[in-house]
């Protein structure tokens, strides 16, 4: 999957939308195509993370519908070295550290009370693929999709706010009402957004356990 292209073509469009007003937005491209990590940490990640990575250090966005401050959209893809660090200490964790959870990383913290994440793989273990959503509250929830489908799914929902959830909704676990809004906000700020394509999209890239 070309991550960049996509990603050019994403913002491009986004930014030609008359209806969306912006607030800090920041995307650095990975020129060199290398991850900065130890490969004892590398062998402990997804294939489609560290591809990702290769192509894209940091990516965020943050867009505002200018005729109803309701309907937002953020993004905030952190750096690999951040996302793999330390919960102590960290700016973006704001120090909180999960417990019983030193394996699960956040890597899309796009609400300071909510991110998705991945598990670390233990040493000699086959990395996991799938991502989870975390509200830095209850346990990781599975989103049944991994990098290259999230991606993919996030570029559809332009990063609406919480819209990883609808995708807890799709296979029935609790969405705290993000459905409904995705639903009837998408079409405000983006009239080529069809739900069903939503969901078919969801159907194809989902992960088949």
């Amino acid at each position: 999957m070309e991550f960049e292209k996509i990603f050019i073509r994403f913002i491009e469009e986004l930014y030609e939308n008359r209806k969306l007003s912006f607030g800090e937005s920041d995307v650095q491209l990975n020129d060199a195509h290398t991850v900065d990590l130890t490969d004892s940490l590398r062998r402990r990640i997804s294939e489609q993370i560290l591809l990702f990575y290769q192509e894209i250090t940091l990516q965020k966005v943050d867009w505002t519908n200018r005729g109803n401050a309701g309907v937002r959209g953020f993004i905030n893809i952190l750096p690999i070295e951040v996302a793999t660090g330390s919960w102590e200490g960290s700016l973006y964790f704001k120090g909180k550290s999960p417990e019983g959870m030193k394996n699960f990383k956040a890597f899309d913290f796009f609400l300071p009370e909510c991110c998705v994440g991945f598990y670390l793989a233990d040493e000699n273990e086959n990395p996991n693929e799938e991502l989870y959503a975390y509200d830095l509250e209850d346990e990781p929830e599975p989103l049944n999709v991994n990098m290259e489908g999230y991606i993919q799914l996030l570029y559809m929902a332009r990063g609406f706010s919480y819209w990883p959830y609808v995708l807890r909704g799709l296979e029935g676990g609790r969405d705290y009402g993000v459905t409904e809004k995705f639903k009837n906000g998408m079409p405000q700020v983006f009239p080529d957004f069809k739900w069903e394509d939503f969901v078919a999209l969801y159907e194809k890239v989902k992960l088949r356990k």
